[in-house]
């Protein structure tokens, strides 16, 4: 727009300004105005046609003082307006807009937003409006209403629709808004008239965009001063259906007054085909993989207190089916929080509750509780990306497991979990499992010449598993495969290093006459170390794995034979006894000092390791607030010149942008105390268990 006349007069002094601006506009055409509006402006804007009469004027005059604004008048009239797109049939014609933005001065809360009339009519659809806001900035007054009816099919008459883009079914609204929020505040709802209706039927929409077409069946909402109640709103998308029902209370204080928005619905859904709506391609369908690096965090929004209850009969993800899902899922606090979450999939059942929060959207954080029954190993190992990492044996497991997980870490900004912030343990029984074509039972069953050890059937055993740091260690357990009693137990790090060990009593009668000559090399190797023994029934043997999880190495060591047959080393060991007490006794002394110096060494690398979380955790939150100020300040100065209405939603923005800095620098200190608290107590039980396991070796 050009301005007809256009006049200022300012003198500047200490952050005073006296204006004296007057405004208007030469150009009545309404295509001028037209090319403002970002939903009509396009590439075929210039072919548009339209006609109409517009009036704009206005002015601002008085000083400018901090937060004391000048007096201003905005006035905009519209007449008889319509614009057509080129090619299209029908035009959006009858627009009337009559609106009147005005203050006496001084504080902003006395400026006052009048839209008399907006009106329009979309191809035969009336569109019908009307605002009038009061004191914007302390206790806003409101009277509003509109008024339409609409047949979205008429829309590509008027408005031109992407490609594969389609749409039909009815809206109608009839809503009215008149009164002062503070009423709503006091819950004086007599004093504030919000009412009328907001009802859709067989809408349908298509866009090459989406996998499905989308169809709301019918969908009806009623306004009332304390809430918006949906009572019905039912949706099909291809095999899909979704039912939703409840109602959003708080939503004028929370859209004027940034309170707090409540609300309660029931979603129900007799099948949910997430391949259908997201419509993954088959390559992923059948080998359960997706494309993660497409996915990105999701940011759980502020000022929500939402709840969901869900019940879905069917839900079809990958090659997953998920049957009888139920559970709720709130909204608060800036968290998504799972409560109750039950389901019948993978084999069995599971039930989660924990939450997801996104105070760091580069590192969302995680906390979750699962309790499990007679779930597939072999699923497991398949979807979560954890036991991949750390235990990936589980894919050539056959059976099933119950118990309970705890799980609390950090993901990455693409919601994959960050492997060595993971914290927390499990407590499951297995099934009768069967392991077969393992690495390592290959290498053992060929070290000890026993070909029935590649093929494992292993009774149900209990198993805890803890994982801190990165590292995944698994308390020893007790456990009987092919008659043998075993013991195993040990731990992986993130780095993928192994080492357990496998303790074994061999029956002697299983023993072939290979396996035999293997025992008869391990009995000459014990010789050679001053203990000559003689074979039982039973052979103890130690099966160390170490080396990696792509290329473990086992050795074989002879822990011993069953005590019927010992009666020869004991008897060696008993005529040595007394030439090794004051040895033993000059050892101990030396043992217990070595176990102290390394319990120490423990306690001092420990306490480096919490300080430089600590220091890198304060650098990282100094520089979040140091770059939120920055910006804060950016997006001020960029507002300067720009009109005190720019400065004043400049300012706005730069006070929340400093605030969401300094929350999220809280976050990172919080996180930061917790993880060097973790590192000092693991160190703490490491040391003590050095001290203890050496004072054992001493007393025995």
């Amino acid at each position: 727009m050009n301005f007809r006349s256009f006049s200022m007069e300012q003198s500047v002094c200490r952050m005073k300004a006296d204006l004296q601006l007057s405004f208007a506009t030469p150009e009545n055409s309404f295509k001028s105005l037209l090319s403002l509006v970002p939903a009509v402006y396009s590439r075929e804007f210039s072919s548009v046609k339209a006609d109409g009469k517009i009036g704009f004027n206005g002015f601002i005059k008085g000083k400018y003082i901090d937060d004391q604004y000048p007096s201003f008048l905005i006035n905009l009239d519209v007449k008889e307006a319509w614009f057509q797109y080129p090619g299209l049939p029908a035009a959006v014609n009858d627009i009337n807009i009559t609106a009147l933005i005005e203050s006496p001065g001084g504080e902003l809360d006395n400026a006052v937003i009048d839209l008399k009339k907006i009106s329009l009519n979309l191809a035969g659809n009336p569109v019908m409006a009307r605002l009038l806001l009061k004191n914007p900035m302390t206790d806003p007054y409101i009277d509003a209403r509109i008024e339409a009816n609409i047949n979205l099919s008429d829309i590509q008459k008027f408005y031109p629709l992407e490609d594969g883009e389609e749409m039909n079914g009815l809206i109608a609204a009839d809503i009215t808004l008149k009164g002062k929020l503070s009423d709503l505040e006091k819950e004086n709802y007599n004093a504030f008239d919000a009412s009328g209706t907001f009802n859709t039927s067989g809408i349908n929409y298509s866009t090459s965009n989406l996998a499905q077409v989308i169809h709301i069946e019918k969908a009806g909402m009623t306004i009332t001063p304390a809430y918006l109640d949906l009572s019905e709103m039912k949706i099909r998308a291809g095999n899909s259906d979704f039912s939703l029902k409840g109602k959003l209370e708080n939503y004028l204080p929370y859209y004027f007054k940034d309170e707090t928005l409540m609300g309660n619905f029931d979603l129900k859904s007799s099948r949910i085909d997430v391949n259908e709506l997201l419509a993954f391609p088959e390559s992923e369908v059948a080998t359960g993989i997706s494309d993660t690096a497409a996915l990105s965090a999701f940011i759980v929004p502020e000022g929500v207190d939402l709840t969901l209850a869900v019940a879905a009969s069917s839900v079809e993800y990958l090659d997953y089916d998920i049957t009888n899902l139920t559970g709720v899922v709130r909204i608060k606090d800036r968290k998504l929080i799972l409560d109750g979450i039950s389901m019948y999939g993978m084999g069995g059942r599971l039930q989660m509750n924990g939450s997801y929060a996104s105070t760091d959207p580069q590192n969302p954080a995680i906390d979750f509780s699962l309790d499990v029954k007679d779930i597939s190993i072999n699923e497991t190992f398949k979807q979560f990306a954890i036991v991949k990492r750390f235990a990936p044996i589980a894919g050539k497991i056959i059976g099933d497991y119950s118990g309970n997980i705890k799980l609390a870490g950090l993901l990455d900004n693409h919601m994959m979990p960050k492997l060595e912030t993971m914290a927390g343990a499990g407590n499951l029984l297995t099934s009768i499992i069967r392991v077969t074509n393992v690495n390592t039972l290959n290498q053992l069953a060929s070290s000890l010449k026993m070909d029935q050890l590649k093929d494992l059937q292993i009774e149900g055993t209990k198993i805890k598993v803890e994982f801190l740091n990165g590292v995944m260690e698994v308390i020893p357990f007790d456990f009987k495969a092919l008659g043998i009693d075993m013991n195993l137990g040990g731990q992986t790090s993130l780095d993928q290093k192994i080492g357990y060990d496998l303790k074994m009593k061999i029956p002697r009668s299983m023993m072939g006459g290979a396996a035999n000559n293997v025992l008869n090399d391990l009995v000459a190797q014990a010789g050679q170390a001053g203990a000559n023994l003689q074979l039982g029934d039973y052979i103890n043997v130690d099966a160390l794995i170490e080396g990696t999880l792509s290329d473990p190495k086992v050795r074989l060591n002879l822990a011993g034979t069953g005590s019927d047959i010992m009666q020869s080393v004991k008897d060696q060991v008993e005529e040595k006894v007394e030439d090794l007490k004051d040895q033993a006794k000059e050892e101990a002394g030396k043992y217990i000092e070595e176990a102290d110096l390394k319990a120490q060494a423990i306690i001092d690398e420990a306490q480096r390791q919490a300080a430089e979380v600590i220091k890198a955790a304060q650098n990282l939150a100094d520089e979040t607030i140091k770059q939120a100020n920055a910006n804060a300040g950016k997006i001020i100065s960029e507002a300067k010149g720009e009109g005190y209405l720019t400065e004043l939603a400049a300012k706005k923005t730069a006070e929340e942008v400093t605030k969401q800095g300094e929350k999220q620098a809280q976050n990172i200190i919080a996180e930061a105390q917790k993880q060097s608290d973790s590192i000092l107590e693991k160190a703490r039980q490491e040391a003590d268990k050095i001290k203890t396991e050496a004072q054992k070796q001493v007393n025995q």
